[in-house]
């Protein structure tokens, strides 16, 4: 639990690593799935994700939510100059769900060598236990820590005899364990809250026809068909484990245990496996090992659609409003979910991909009855609290000259909060308005707009 009541705890609040990771495929001029190599071999920055044409931008740790945005529109803006010179020019499509498919066969899973076939030989595992079709969604991952200095502060307070070092001793086994409790605390809390970030930026309620279609007919691809959901991917359709997984999260052995288990049984090939909205990581792979060795070091989310109605296919004010999320998480006191609230957490994950919002509900966690609420009513009463906590965070801080408050709090979470109030707003609504009759030519028209 971050202590904002310190001046020096406020004075570094704000300030973190933020990092965007965003799928999308590659397709030609008429709409069609492209079938050429990738064209980035090499680039860190540009990769594959399941499939060969399923591009994946990854930005560097940038310092602000605006500097990763932009980061990320400048490797777009890289890729796409790139594919308009190809022999045949390709663009990027610009949704979380897939385009048109003729033929779900030809579209070939992405080809790594050498010291990464490993990767090709998972990705045809994970074909065979789930199907090609389940991976053809596309989102946008976002990672956040906050900064070491704050932890820092945190770990010394909790250990007066640290009080002499002046800076973060990344080395230090105890600071370490410190800091990985910490992102696992946060985790837990996160999960319990990850329904309102699907709620407020979902943004894929339609897809083509052949996204359902498996035994070769093509009268009706091209075909809209609305789902009802306001994300595909993000609702009880999307690409989901076939169990609902239950952590530990009172440490890292425990946590890792977790895991293990799900692996022993056969429910799981590796933690890569885990399909799940709010992970704690390390850098690097995603693996037991790298876990165990480096602890944990930040937070992701795994919740957010491609938004078509931007350039970049992300709103700045929504990574934003993530980052308050979690300074509010982390402000309260620890919250810790029994194997039912967990359960209870991804049932209100799903939910909030529906499309209408009227008569869904949301389960209270930590709650002895399972008490529900109308999903608007417990956004709304979220981010009030949200907004009370940070004007009381301005109040304590107001005879302090710093910079612990920058001045887009109030106006990004009021964007949030007329999303809610005026559902017109949403991205869904729309993306339906706007899409909707012919959503795979619209959004070959949207493609070729933005490459």
């Amino acid at each position: 639990m971050l202590h904002t009541d310190s001046e020096k705890c406020r004075s570094m609040l704000f300030k973190g690593l933020f990092g965007l990771e965003k799928e999308g495929f590659r397709i030609l001029g008429d709409g069609s799935m492209s079938d050429t190599p990738h064209p980035f071999p090499g680039d860190e920055n540009i990769t594959m994700d399941f499939f060969e044409n399923q591009i994946e931008i990854v930005t560097s740790p940038e310092p602000s939510a605006l500097a990763a945005v932009t980061a990320l529109a400048a490797h777009e803006r890289r890729m796409l100059e790139r594919l308009s010179e190809l022999p045949e020019r390709e663009y990027l499509w610009p949704f979380s769900a897939p385009p048109r498919i003729d033929d779900v066969n030809d579209v070939s899973i992405a080809s790594f060598d050498g010291d990464l076939a490993h990767k090709t030989e998972y990705r045809r595992y994970l074909e065979k236990r789930y199907g090609k079709m389940k991976m053809t969604y596309s989102g946008i991952h976002f990672s956040f820590s906050f900064d070491d200095g704050l932890l820092w502060e945190e770990f010394v307070q909790s250990r007066p005899e640290m009080s002499q070092a002046a800076s973060p001793d990344a080395d230090d086994s105890a600071f370490r364990d410190f800091r990985t409790g910490f992102y696992l605390e946060l985790a837990e809390k996160a999960s319990a809250y990850a329904w309102l970030i699907v709620m407020l930026t979902a943004a894929s309620p339609i897809v083509d026809r052949s996204f359902f279609i498996l035994d070769g007919s093509t009268d009706e691809r091209g075909e809209d068909v609305f789902t009802g959901k306001s994300s595909i991917r993000c609702s009880e359709l999307g690409y989901w484990n076939a169990f609902t997984p239950v952590f530990d999260y009172s440490d890292l052995d425990s946590y890792m245990s977790s895991i293990k288990c799900y692996i022993d049984e056969g429910l799981l090939y590796s933690p890569s496996e885990l399909y799940y909205p709010v992970r704690p990581k390390s850098p690097g792979d995603y693996s037991a090992s790298a876990i165990r060795e480096k602890g944990i070091e930040y937070i992701e989310f795994r919740v957010f659609d491609v938004n078509p109605l931007v350039d970049g296919g992300i709103d700045v004010r929504d990574i934003r409003f993530t980052q308050l999320l979690l300074i509010y998480l982390a402000s309260r006191p620890r919250m810790e979910l029994s194997a039912d609230d967990q359960v209870m957490a991804m049932r209100n994950y799903k939910e909030a991909a529906s499309f209408d919002l009227s008569h869904t509900t949301i389960l209270e966690p930590n709650s002895p009855t399972s008490e529900s609420s109308n999903i608007t009513d417990a956004a709304l009463d979220l981010l009030q609290s949200m907004k009370s906590f940070f004007s009381g965070l301005k109040e304590i801080g107001k005879d302090t000259p710093c910079e612990e408050c920058p001045e887009w709090i109030d106006e990004v979470i009021d964007f949030q909060i007329d999303k809610v109030l005026h559902p017109g707003r949403r991205y869904c609504v729309q993306v339906c308005d706007r899409f909707s009759g012919s959503f795979f030519e619209k959004g070959l028209e949207r493609a070729i707009e933005l490459g």
